[in-house]
Formats: C-alpha cells, structure tokens, sequence
C-alpha cells in the first residue's frame, strides 16, 4: 500500500530539499570521497588560477591594504581553496602574505576534517586560513566587510521552487509523496511501537504514569494487530495512519480509566497525534524518502511523486523579487530559488567599496526555458540549474558568461571594477574559458576511456593536462592511457609532477608501482605497492609485490609477500604456484 509522506508543499519547502540539507551537512567530506557531488569543474588548478588572477586584477594596485579579507562559500572539501592559495603564492608572493582567507561551510563535520588535514597546516599556522561554520543563505548577521567573496558550484544546491504564468496569473508547482510502504518500513513502525514507552521516564507516582503505561500496552497490541490487517489497507494514502489512530484508541481508552474519565475523544487524538503518530511520521520519513530515491535511481516511472500547479500570490513576495519576476515573460516553468536572490543581495552588501563577488554554477542563461525544470540528484544531494537572468537582474551590472552549451555560468560583481577586472574576466572567462575548455576534454577523454579507446582518450586527456599540469584527476587517467600503451616511463614521468589530489581519491602508488616494475625499478616498486595498501590490502598487490621481491632475490620477504597474498586468495592458481615455488626454494 501507498503511504502519504507529504501532502501536496512547494518544492522549496519540501522533504525533498530538507533530505538534501541534513544528508550534506551529516555526512561532509564523505559524500566527496565518494565521488557523489561534482566538484573538480570549479575546484580544479586551471579555475583556481584564473580566480587568483581576477583577485590580483583587482587588487594588486592596492599594495597599501594591510589585509587582504576573501571568504569562500560553500568551501566545501577544500580542494578550491588549496588550488587558490597555492596559486596566489607562486603569482604574487609580496601580496599573498596580505591574504587572510576564510573557508566557511555549514557542515560542521568537513571542516573540523580540513582543519586537521597536513595539506592547509601551513597556512594555518601563518593565520592567513581560517575555517567557519556558515550558512551561505545570508540568515546569520555579519558585521565583516569582505575584499573578495568566491561560491563555486553552491547557489544550484539551494531549494527551489518551480513557477510558471500559463495565463495573467503566477502559478507554483507542489508536490506530493507517497510511496509504497515496503517490509524494512513495515517492521520499523512495529518496532516504533513496541519500543516508544512514554511511561519509562516517569516514577509510578507520577499523574499520567498508569495513562502512558496503558498507552504502551495499547501500542504493543496494535503492533501485533498491523501484520494481520495490513492487506486489508487498499484505501487512500492516509489510510495507515486513521488505523493507526483509530485502533490505538480503542486498546487503550478502555485500558484507561483516567483517559475516560478526565479527557474528552477529541482530547485523545490530539495527545495521540502529538505524542506518538507524528513523532513516528518523522521517524519514518527516512526510510520512506529512501524508497522514491530508489524508485528515481531505477528509472521507474511509479516514484510516488504527484505533481500539481496551483495559484501563486506574487504579491506576498519581496518587493525586489516580484520586480526581478515582471521582468521574465514565464510560460514555461522556470526555477525560482528565494534563497538564492536573498543570498546574493546580501553577500553583496558584505562587500568593501572595491571588492567582488564572484558565483560560478550551473544556470539556465535563457530568459524562458522550454523544458521542465530538472533538478538533479548526485547521492544524497541534489542540484537545479539557476534562472540566470534572474540573479543578473539581482546584481545589476554584474560581468557574466551567456554561453548555452557551458557546464558553468559564471558573473562577477563589483560595485567599482577595475578596468583591469573587466579585461581579466573578458580574457579568461568569455574569449578563452580554459576552465571550461579542459572540462570538456576530460569529460571527452572519460568517455572515450569507458569505451577502451585509449589512444583517442589520451590524446583528449593530456590536451586537458596541458591547461592544468597539476591537476591530480588528469594525471590519473593519463598515466592510465599510458600504462595501457606500455609507455611505462610516460607514465612515471606524469606521475612525479606535483598534484593536488590531497585527499588520495585516486590510487596513484598502485600505477607507480606497476610503471617501476614493468621498467625493471623493483626496490621503488615495492615502495610504491606498500604505500598502495592505503586502500586496503588485496591478494594481487602482495602476488606482485612477491614477484618484485624475488627478483630482488630477497626470498623471505617475497614469501611472506605470497603468504599473505594466499590468505586473502587461496584459490588463486598463480598466487598457488608462487607460494610452493617459493617455500620450495627455502628448504
């Protein structure tokens, strides 16, 4: 049976958003270690460098500043903000000891991580980086006025809502859940109601003990009761819960004298609702909300999500929002994000005279779109592409790109450019994006290597290396594509150049490791396969760690080597005929 989850609430305000937020902000560095939020477009040498040169283009001529204050957004797993600082300190190194960076994100979690990661300890140690717990929506007051303000790949992740003005009228989109009740849900309510004992705090002496004890009795019964009768609830989506209320009532309102006596039926199901079957809807909605995330995964096309337009009052909006909104002729459905408008109208009054604020994201640049609003779900977060237009009528005057077909939109604000600034973002951002140049080429190379045309891959992948030498994720691949060709010592070269995968998301030691043995280099392969079992140790890495040890002549290690790769994988024919090989040779 179907289950109502949410009843029919705009998109912003949704559980849909809400599961986003807490997902993101519980689990931090996580969900990037897991590859599940994008982040190398904005995060890679190649951007980082060109945002340090649009600093430097506005600000270099004021050498006078003692500080130079620049605070990030959204920072994120700090991968921007390494890319920046190191770049900043090789550019200009006079002004670089002016900067005092600030890095602020809303989950806790990740930046208590960084904060203790060898890779931002110097500059910690020089006070130039700070972290900071804050919400890029603007809600938390600020009395600091900032030189530069950088949110890279952050307002596209705010909630959302969709509207559209079919006719005279605004219309906002809504949405309702209601999933299928599944078996793990069905055993978490039993469960929920054979273990909630609202008695369990209170002494017997206590006035509403013997009311709360019977309570518990009755849920206990009901518990037993929603097995038997569960097939039986073919009815609307609320149907669960009127049972629930329904017969939770009447195993415990007999059971209760001072129930019957002191309050009224109405009274009963309220103190029900609050005190037990909404604090269980909540306990619930996770599982239930995994159940539409699972549906949308697979493609089906029943995901328990209903869909409806209804009238819209844009009157009851903020007067600058309702003119941003007179200006757009919005027949189609377009993304309007509040949060987004309010955000950037107050990070621009937190700017000094001469500074800049700087947004780069995914974004609609059309006026009108002519397809439905999408918003897309990377692991446990979502993403929509902002309305554009809509942020540039927010700030007025802002530089920004308008190319379609660009994975990022970018604009940049200042109250008083530079002529400098102009010519850097025209430069850098619209007449030769190399950010968005070597995207597009990694993306192709990705794509060209999932089909095994490596030489194709190669040749798309280094052209993109050329724009960032330093970028850990490319230098992967293309040592990958090298290996592949047997250019062992292509590879080792593309390997030793300096990267900025701090983090280890790419098992670079393990291909070392393989290009040292393939070229003979047997001791600083058996380096690199020990410094690989980062990842965990596995059978095949010990086998060739053997292999490089008995080449070396050193029998013992490369025995110990084959015995643990036998532990993990006896049934391995070749790690079989090492290890008897190999103890052979010791008698």
């Amino acid at each position: 049976m179907r289950v109502l989850l949410e009843d029919f609430t705009p998109s912003a305000a949704s559980l849909r958003w809400q599961a986003h937020q807490d997902y993101y902000r519980e689990e931090g560095l996580d969900v990037f270690f897991r590859q599940e939020v994008p982040y190398n477009i904005t995060s890679n040498p190649c951007y980082a460098e060109q945002v340090v040169k649009l600093c430097l283009a506005q600000h270099a001529q004021h050498a006078h500043k003692p500080m130079l204050h620049l605070l990030e957004l959204g920072g994120g797993n700090g991968i921007f903000a390494y890319n920046f600082l190191s770049a900043f300190e090789q550019l200009n190194p006079t002004l670089f000891r002016q900067v005092r960076y600030v890095l602020s994100d809303f989950s806790k979690p990740m930046l208590d991580a960084l904060k203790k990661h060898n890779a931002f300890s110097r500059w910690q140690a020089k006070g130039q980086l700070t972290f900071s717990v804050l919400d890029a929506s603007g809600k938390t007051p600020l009395s600091e006025h900032w030189d530069g303000i950088i949110a890279n790949y952050l307002f596209s992740t705010f909630p959302t809502d969709v509207l559209c003005k079919p006719g005279a009228e605004w219309c906002i989109e809504k949405t309702r859940l209601s999933p299928l009740l599944d078996v793990e849900s069905l055993d978490f309510i039993e469960a929920y109601l054979c273990t909630r004992d609202l008695s369990a705090p209170l002494t017997r002496e206590h006035d509403h003990y013997e009311r709360f004890a019977a309570l518990f009795s009755a849920q206990q019964q009901v518990a037993k009761a929603l097995r038997l009768e569960i097939d039986d609830l073919t009815g609307p989506e609320n149907e669960l819960w009127e049972w629930l209320e329904t017969t939770l009532l009447k195993y415990w309102v007999p059971n209760s004298t001072v129930a019957n006596t002191a309050t009224s039926q109405a009274h009963n199901r309220a103190l029900l609702q609050h005190l037990l079957i909404q604090p269980l809807k909540a306990a619930l909605a996770p599982h239930l909300w995994q159940a539409v995330l699972t549906a949308e995964t697979e493609n089906r096309s029943e995901t328990g999500i209903e869909r409806r337009f209804f009238p819209f009052a844009i009157k009851d909006l903020p007067q600058a929002h309702q003119e941003v909104l007179k200006t757009i002729s919005a027949f189609y459905p377009i993304a309007y994000a509040p949060e987004v408008l309010n955000a950037l109208s107050f990070w621009k009054d937190r700017l000094q005279p001469d500074g800049f604020l700087l947004v780069s994201d995914k974004a609609c640049v059309s006026p009108t779109n002519t397809n439905t609003v999408s918003i897309a779900r990377h692991g446990g977060t979502l993403s929509h592409a902002l309305h554009w237009p809509l942020c540039l009528q927010t700030l007025a005057g802002a530089l920004h790109t308008d190319r379609a077909h660009h994975a990022i939109q970018t604009l940049c604000y200042s109250a008083h450019p530079t002529p400098a600034l102009c010519h850097t973002f025209q430069q850098e951002w619209i007449e030769h994006p190399r950010h968005l140049i070597s995207h597009a080429l990694l993306e192709g190379g990705q794509a060209l290597l999932q089909n095994d045309r490596m030489e194709a891959a190669y040749r798309s992948l280094k052209e993109a290396l050329d724009y960032r030498p330093s970028d850990g994720t490319l230098q992967y691949f293309c040592a990958l594509c090298r290996m592949h060709e047997g250019d062992y010592a292509g590879a080792l070269k593309i390997l030793a150049h300096a990267h900025d995968d701090i983090f280890a998301l790419f098992n670079r030691d393990i291909l070392t490791a393989e290009a040292y043995q393939a070229t003979g280099q047997y001791a600083k392969a058996v380096s690199a396969y020990a410094r690989s079992m980062v990842y965990g140790e596995n059978a095949l890495t010990y086998y060739q760690m053997a292999l490089c040890h008995q080449a070396l002549k050193a029998h013992g290690d490369a025995l110990d080597s084959a015995r643990k790769a036998y532990t993990l994988h006896p049934q391995d024919e070749d790690i079989q005929a090492l290890k008897v090989l190999l103890e052979s040779s010791q008698k």
